[in-house]
């Protein structure tokens, strides 16, 4: 059968040739090679044989023609994607097919985000973190399991997922609250990405809410005295050592006599919230006040955590001290020794902190005269003239107050 190029063929075709042949039902053909193959296509109308070459003229220009045929399917996402309203500006078609092929292989690798919970918990109980911190740790993992389900797989869960959670926290929770809900989501997906089900850590580019600077409450001087004197028995040497040795309150409950060492002024502190051992001062004053609790075994604290709160509790309201004044021991322990010893790193070492932690809260609150009167606040019989901390010249000091009692 003669076949007759048709001389309106558009002229932008460079790869593809339009025919007309003397076929009754399907006239126009549009011959091209792919694939090494020699590929005809019939058509009734002249119309849809034009649209068709001219679509399968430009794919040939721009994929060469040894690629194999692109199906009708395939067709239709191009389509799709340039008619596409808004496609992101800094990213190709192929971009996105190749982080949907990886985001498919993840998913069929990861795990669902109840098991990433569940083995983040064990992990850190194996690492032996207190109990206090694994309460809050599975408190902070179960608002996110509540959130998407505990069935949905880690890996379908992006940065926008988790960066839409964050926010919707701000309307319930202080920034820190909130910066503390991130920083648990971004260890799981931390331990999602070393066990291999994720691909990356999608809470890195989340929302990350920032927290203001705010004061430390501490103890003055008057309050302090009225704190210690006005304490029960059973919570006294746990208020001594939070004020003048500056444990955390999960560290006293956790604190042995055996670890008190009063002759040498210190206290060992085996279980810390960071899981470092430290050696934290005990002042002169401070062994005026234990050592007549002092006992040859045992724990320091023999009342629950919740116990002992209420006993401070009843210690500021009968010392009239207004607010709750969360870890204020602790907090007034960092403020008088840093301005007592000046030396921030020892004190950020005594307390298990960083050095930039104690400088923002603890730098110059108060004079050296006021850390002296803290420091020296001793039960009543007690000389008032004791050593104050390890600072330099007590030795001396320490000496003429020995040589007095003689």
């Amino acid at each position: 059968m003669k076949k007759e190029q048709d001389p309106t063929t558009p002229p932008s075709w460079k790869v593809c040739k339009l025919y007309q042949t003397a076929h009754p039902r399907t006239p126009w053909r549009v011959i091209y090679k792919q694939g090494g193959k020699r590929v005809s296509k019939w058509f009734r109308l002249k119309k849809a044989a034009v649209e068709f070459g001219g679509e399968k003229d430009v794919e040939l220009l721009n994929l060469g023609s040894d690629t194999v045929a692109v199906t009708a399917e395939e067709m239709r996402a191009i389509r799709a994607w340039r008619s596409s309203p808004q496609p992101p500006p800094a990213r190709s078609l192929e971009d996105v097919v190749r982080d949907y092929l990886a985001r498919h292989k993840d998913r069929g690798e990861s795990v669902t985000l109840q098991e990433g919970i569940d083995s983040l918990m064990q992990r850190r109980e194996r690492e032996g973190k207190a109990g206090k911190t694994l309460i809050d740790l599975k408190y902070r993992l179960e608002r996110l399991r509540d959130r998407f389900g505990g069935g949905v797989s880690l890996a379908e869960l992006g940065t926008r997922d988790l960066d839409k959670w964050i926010g919707e926290l701000s309307a319930s929770y202080s920034p820190q609250s909130v910066k503390n809900f991130r920083r648990v989501a971004h260890g799981l997906f931390s331990h999602a990405e070393g066990m291999g089900w994720v691909m990356g850590n999608p809470v890195k580019k989340a929302m990350n809410p920032k927290v203001g600077h705010r004061e430390v409450c501490i103890y003055r001087v008057a309050e302090a005295r009225a704190m210690l004197e006005n304490c029960e028995q059973d919570a006294l040497a746990a208020l001594v050592l939070s004020m003048f040795s500056g444990l955390r309150t999960a560290e006293i409950c956790q604190v042995e006599w055996s670890q008190v060492n009063l002759s040498k002024g210190h206290i060992r502190v085996l279980k810390t919230k960071t899981g470092n051992p430290r050696i934290a001062p005990i002042p002169a004053n401070a062994v005026a006040w234990l050592r007549p609790l002092m006992k040859s075994e045992g724990r320091v604290v023999t009342v629950t955590e919740r116990v002992l709160n209420e006993r401070w509790r009843a210690a500021r309201e009968a010392a009239e001290i207004k607010g709750a004044l969360p870890n204020a021991g602790r907090h007034s322990f960092g403020s008088y020794r840093a301005a007592m010893i000046k030396d921030l790193p020892r004190v950020a070492f005594e307390m298990g902190n960083t050095v930039e932690m104690v400088r923002k809260h603890y730098q110059e609150i108060v004079m050296a005269a006021e850390a002296k009167k803290y420091f020296g606040i001793v039960p009543a019989g007690v000389p008032k003239n004791v050593v104050v901390m390890n600072a330099p010249g007590n030795k001396a000091a320490k000496a003429r107050v020995e040589r007095r009692r003689a």
